[in-house]
C-alpha cells in the first residue's frame, strides 16, 4: 500500500563462486554480494542477504581486481560472506613481536609473536598451518614449551588470517624470528631482543691468576669475576667489590663494571707469606665462589743420599742437597747435619764454613757439622758431599740413620722439606765365594772325555784363608784340578778345570751334581758349580714331515717319548724317567730331532685346526745314513661358531618371538652329524628351529637356526632370561649360543636423547647409561636374583641417540661426555611411542689431563736364593725371573 505494486521482502544471500586454476590474472571484480531488501517501517522490516561464498584455488594468484562477498542492505544489514584464497603471499604478509626489546631472558618475560597471512591482494588466508623458526639465538620457550626443533607450529591461521604465540628465553641474546605458512616462508623476519637477569651468585666466578706469586708486597696477582645471572648469561654493567680477611693484603677494586661478557678483574698483593682469599659482591648479591692465592716466601728442601749398605771400619759417604723452590730469597741459611751413632766425623767437600761439633763425653751420636749457606736467591741450590767413617767394632746388620736439617733466618713458605733423613744397614766384612758358570748342561758319549773351565773368585770384602776344590762326590768320572788353593783377596780369583770321562759301560741318562769349593777350617758358606750331564750310547738325528694332504704344516708339535726307561741320578739318588724329545715343524712342516738314542718311541704330533696323529716310531743304528725320516699326514677338524654369539630377542607372556642365527663352520673339516640343542636345565618354553642338512656341514657352510621363545601367559614380569643353546657335532660339545630373553608383559616403547651443549651445538659421543627404577627378574640357568635392568649407549654426530624395545615405566638416566659435567634425568617411556629428551650439558671450568713420564730406574742389585729340596723329587729346571730390567741377565737353576 505504502508501495503501490511492489511486494516488500528481505533480500537474497549471495551465490557461491568457485575458481580453480593453475594461474588467476587480470583485473575487475569477483563478487557473491547478498541481495538488498525492500521494506517499509510501518509495514515490513525485511532484512539483507547474506554475502555468499567465493573459493578461490590457483598455483599462481597475480588478479589485482576487488574480490568481495559483501551482505546485502536491508532494515538489518546481512552477514559478510566468505572468501577462501589458498595462496599466501609472503612479501604481504607479516610477522610482528610486542614488545620487541628489553625483556629479561629468565623464562617468564614474554613477547607476543603476531603472525598475519594474507593474499597478494592484501586478503586474509585462513586454516593455514603457521610454524615458527628461529634463525639466530636458543634456549627458546614458545608458550611455555621449550623449542626442540628446527621449526614449532604454534597453530592454524583464524579467519583473519592471524595466529599469536608467546615467546620467552633463557638466553640474553637478539633472536631473529621467521614464520613458516606450510611451505611458504614469510619474506621478512621479527627480532626480539632478551637481556640478562640480575646477577646470580651461584653461577658467577671469582678466580684468580696467578695462582702463586711472590709475597714482596710488590708482585700482584689478578683476580677475575665474570658475572652470571640465573642462566648463565653474561650480565653487563654489573658493579663488583673485592673482600678479604686476611691482614697485610691490599686490594685493587675493579676500575669498572663488568663488560659485555660480565668480566672485571681487580688485583691482589701482600708482603708476608700467606694464603689470601678474595670473595667478591656483584650489584651487592655475594657471590659463593672465591679465589685464593698463595702469596710464597723462600721454600728451602733439602735431600740426602747415601748408600744402602756399608761396612764396618770403613768410610761412608752422603750427598747433601739444599734447594730454594720459593719466589724470594733466603737469608740466613744454615743446615746442619747429625751423624749416628757409632760414625765419626772425617771431611766435607763444600766452600762454604762450617763448624763439627763432636758429641759430648759419654753422650750418644756421632756428633754434628753446621754449615753457613748464607743467601740462597730463588731456583738456587748448593750440594756437597760429607763422609764419615763406620766404627769397626759395630755390630754385624745394625741399622745407622744420617739426619739432615735446614733452617732460614727469613720466613718460609714451608717446613716439613726442610728435614731429610739416609737409613744405612752396616755389615761385617767377609769373604764370599763365587764359581761361574754357576749351572752346565752337557751331553756326552759313553767313553768320552770332555772338560769345563770353572772361574772361582772371593767377591766379597775380606780375605779368605786356605779353599778346598772338590769334584761331585757321587760322579766317580768327574775330577777337578787343583784341588787346594791359597787365599784370595776380594776381588781376586782363578781357573779350576772341570774333567769328565764316563766309562764305556756307564749307563745312559742324565747325571747331575755340584762341584764345590769352600773356605778351609772357617764357618762361611760353601759354594758350587752345578752340572747336568747326559751321558749318551748311540744316537740318531730323526726328521719328521708334517703335511694335512694338500701341503706342508708349519708350526705342528712333535712330542716323543722313550718306551725303555733311562737313568736320572741327582746327587746319587737313582730314579729312572722315560726320555722325552720335543719339537716343531717349519714352514716346510718338518720338525728336527737330534741325538735320539735308538729304540722305540711314542709320538703324539698336533697342530691347529687338524686331528692328532699318534703312533709308534723305532730309531735304529745308523748303517749309512745318520738322519731317519718319519712322514705323517694330519686330518682337517671342523670348527663351528655361532653368529651372533649373544643373540636377544623380546616376547611378552602368552605369545612367540624369535630371533635368527647361525652356526657356522669356520675350521678345514666337516662337520658331521650337526645338533643345536637348548641346554639342559633351561625352560621348557625355549625351542630351535633348524634349517639345512645336519648330517654333514663342509667347512665354509652355515646352519640356519631360529630360536623360539613361548613363555606362559602366567610367567612373572618383567624378566630376563639367560640361557644357553648347545651346538655339537657327533655329540661333542663344540660351541653355545648365549641366549638373553626379554619377558614383559607391557608393550615397548623408545627413548631418544639429544645431547648439546650451552651453545647448542651437539654433542658427539656422550655416554648414555638408562637404569630401568623397576626391579626385574633375571634367571640364568638355576640362579634366579632380581636387578635394575640398564643399557648403554653413545651419541653419534648429531649429539642423538637412540633406544629401541624399552619396557615401559619410569626411568633414570645420566649422560656423562669428556669436559662436561654429567646429568642425571628421569624419563618416562608409554607404551608404543618415542619418548624424546633434550639435555643441555655445561662444559667444566677446568680441563684434567693425565701425563705418565718415563723415568729410568738405575738401581743395580743382585739376589741369591738358597732352596732346600728332595732331590728324588724334582727335576732339572730352568730358573725364571719375571720382571728383569731390560739389559740385566738372570741365570740359575733349580734342583
Amino acid at each position: 500500500d505504502v508501495y503501490p505494486g511492489v511486494h516488500l521482502g528481505g533480500g537474497g544471500s549471495g551465490g557461491s563462486v568457485w575458481i580453480e586454476a593453475d594461474v588467476l590474472t587480470g583485473t575487475g571484480s569477483i563478487q557473491a554480494d547478498g541481495g538488498h531488501a525492500l521494506y517499509s517501517a510501518q509495514e515490513g522490516r525485511g532484512g539483507g542477504g547474506a554475502g555468499g561464498r567465493i573459493a578461490i584455488y590457483a598455483a599462481t594468484d597475480v588478479f589485482s581486481g576487488v574480490v568481495q562477498a559483501r551482505g546485502g542492505g536491508g532494515y538489518e544489514a546481512g552477514e559478510a560472506g566468505t572468501i577462501y584464497l589458498d595462496e599466501v603471499d609472503p612479501l604481504s604478509s607479516t610477522i610482528t613481536a610486542a614488545p620487541t626489546a628489553g625483556l629479561v631472558a629468565n623464562g617468564v618475560e614474554t613477547a607476543t609473536i603476531t603472525v598475519t597471512l594474507l593474499t597478494a591482494g592484501g586478503y586474509p588466508v585462513p586454516s593455514k598451518a603457521v610454524f615458527l623458526e628461529f634463525t639466530a639465538g636458543t634456549g627458546n620457550w614458545i608458550a611455555g614449551v621449550p623449542v626442540t626443533s628446527t621449526q614449532t607450529l604454534i597453530g592454524t591461521s583464524s579467519p583473519s588470517g592471524t595466529v599469536t604465540a608467546t615467546l620467552a628465553s633463557t638466553r640474553a641474546e637478539v633472536k631473529t624470528v621467521v614464520a613458516w605458512a606450510e611451505s611458504v616462508r614469510l619474506t621478512m623476519p621479527a627480532t626480539v631482543t632478551f637481556v640478562a637477569g640480575p646477577p646470580d651468585g651461584d653461577t658467577s666466578q671469582v678466580w684468580a691468576s696467578l695462582a702463586e706469586v711472590a709475597a714482596d708486597g710488590i708482585t700482584t696477582a689478578t683476580v677475575h669475576v665474570r658475572v652470571y645471572d640465573a642462566y648463565l648469561n653474561p650480565a653487563a654493567g654489573a658493579t663488583v667489590e673485592l673482600t678479604t680477611t686476611a691482614a697485610g693484603v691490599t686490594l685493587t677494586q675493579p676500575a669498572g663494571p663488568t663488560d659485555a661478557a660480565g668480566r672485571t678483574w681487580g688485583a691482589v698483593r701482600c708482603p708476608t707469606p700467606q694464603v689470601v682469599t678474595v670473595t667478591a659482591t656483584a650489584d651487592g648479591a655475594p657471590i659463593s665462589d672465591a679465589a685464593q692465592v698463595t702469596f710464597a716466601g723462600a721454600d728451602l728442601v733439602v735431600s740426602k743420599d747415601g748408600p744402602a749398605t756399608a761396612l764396618a771400619g770403613r768410610p761412608v759417604t752422603y750427598t747433601l742437597l739444599v734447594v730454594n723452590e720459593g719466589l724470594l730469597t733466603a737469608e740466613g741459611v744454615v743446615l746442619t747435619d747429625t751423624l749416628p751413632e757409632g760414625t765419626s766425623f772425617l771431611t766435607q767437600t763444600s766452600s762454604f764454613p762450617f763448624t763439627h761439633t763432636p758429641p759430648s763425653q759419654g753422650g750418644v751420636g756421632g756428633g754434628s757439622v753446621a754449615w753457613q749457606l748464607g743467601s740462597l736467591a730463588k731456583d738456587a741450590q748448593v750440594g756437597f758431599e760429607l763422609a764419615a767413617t763406620v766404627a769397626p767394632t759395630m755390630a754385624h746388620r745394625a741399622q745407622i740413620t744420617n739426619q739432615a736439617a735446614v733452617a732460614a733466618a727469613s720466613p718460609e713458605t714451608d717446613n716439613a722439606d726442610n728435614t731429610a733423613a739416609q737409613t744405612t744397614t752396616v755389615y761385617q766384612p767377609a769373604p764370599q765365594l763365587e764359581m761361574t758358570p754357576a749351572y752346565s748342561e752337557l751331553t756326552l758319549r759313553r767313553g768320552a772325555t770332555q772338560t769345563v773351565a770353572l772361574e772361582v773368585e772371593n767377591v766379597g770384602t775380606a780375605a779368605t784363608g786356605e779353599l778346598i776344590v772338590a769334584a761331585a762326590p757321587h760322579l766317580e768320572w768327574m775330577a777337578v784340578a787343583p784341588t787346594t788353593w791359597p787365599g784370595l783377596m776380594p776381588g781376586e780369583g782363578g781357573t779350576v778345570t772341570v774333567t769328565l770321562a764316563p766309562p764305556g759301560d756307564q749307563p745312559v741318562g742324565v747325571y747331575r751334581d755340584v762341584a764345590t769349593a769352600q773356605v778351609v777350617g772357617s764357618g762361611y758358606p760353601q759354594t758350587g758349580a752345578a752340572f747336568a750331564v747326559r751321558v749318551v750310547g748311540i744316537t740318531r738325528t730323526l726328521v719328521v714331515t708334517v703335511s694335512d694332504g694338500y701341503g706342508p704344516v708349519a708350526g705342528a708339535g712333535v712330542h716323543l717319548v722313550r718306551r725303555e726307561e733311562s737313568l736320572l741320578v741327582t746327587e746319587g739318588v737313582t730314579k729312572t724317567v722315560h726320555d722325552r724329545a720335543d719339537g716343531q715343524s717349519g714352514g716346510d712342516g718338518m720338525a728336527v730331532l737330534d741325538g735320539l738314542e735308538v729304540g722305540a718311541y711314542d709320538y703324539t704330533i698336533v697342530a691347529e685346526g687338524r686331528g692328532a696323529a699318534q703312533g709308534v716310531v723305532t730309531v735304529t743304528a745308523p748303517l749309512t745314513e745318520q738322519v731317519q725320516t718319519l712322514t705323517v699326514t694330519l686330518s682337517g677338524l671342523p670348527l663351528l661358531r655361532p653368529e651372533p654369539f649373544h643373540p636377544e630377542l623380546h616376547v611378552r607372556p602368552g605369545e612367540t618371538g624369535y630371533v635368527e642365527a647361525a652356526a657356522r663352520n669356520v675350521g678345514l673339516g666337516a662337520a658331521t652329524n650337526v645338533n643345536v640343542a637348548v641346554a639342559a636345565g633351561g625352560p621348557d618354553w625355549l625351542t630351535v628351529g633348524l634349517i639345512g642338512a645336519t648330517d654333514a656341514l663342509t667347512a665354509g657352510q652355515a646352519l640356519s637356526v631360529t630360536l623360539f621363545a613361548r613363555p606362559p601367559a602366567t610367567l612373572t614380569t618383567p624378566a630376563v632370561y639367560r640361557q644357553y643353546v648347545d651346538v655339537t657335532w657327533d655329540d661333542a660339545p663344540a660351541t653355545r649360543f648365549a641366549l638373553t630373553v626379554h619377558v614383559s608383559s607391557q608393550e615397548t616403547g623408545r627413548l631418544q636423547v639429544r645431547v648439546t651443549d650451552r651453545g647448542g651445538e651437539p654433542v658427539e659421543g656422550a655416554r648414555v647409561t638408562v637404569v630401568n627404577k623397576e626391579r626385574t627378574l633375571l634367571v640364568s640357568g638355576p640362579i634366579t636374583q632380581t636387578y635394575y635392568e640398564s643399557v648403554v649407549g653413545e651419541t653419534g654426530a648429531g649429539g642423538v641417540v637412540t633406544f629401541e624395545e624399552l619396557a615401559v615405566g619410569r626411568y633414570e638416566y645420566r649422560v656423562e661426555a669428556e669436559g662436561y659435567a654429567g646429568v642425571s634425568v628421569d624419563p618416562e617411556v608409554g607404551a608404543g611411542e618415542a619418548c624424546f629428551e633434550e639435555v643441555e650439558l655445561e662444559g667444566l671450568p677446568f680441563e684434567m689431563r693425565w701425563e705418565v713420564e718415563e723415568t729410568e730406574i738405575s738401581d743395580v742389585y743382585s739376589v741369591t736364593v738358597h732352596l732346600t729340596f728332595e732331590a728324588d723329587k724334582l727335576q732339572l729346571l730352568p730358573l725364571e725371573i719375571e720382571g728383569a730390567c731390560a739389559g740385566g741377565t738372570v741365570e740359575g737353576v733349580i734342583e
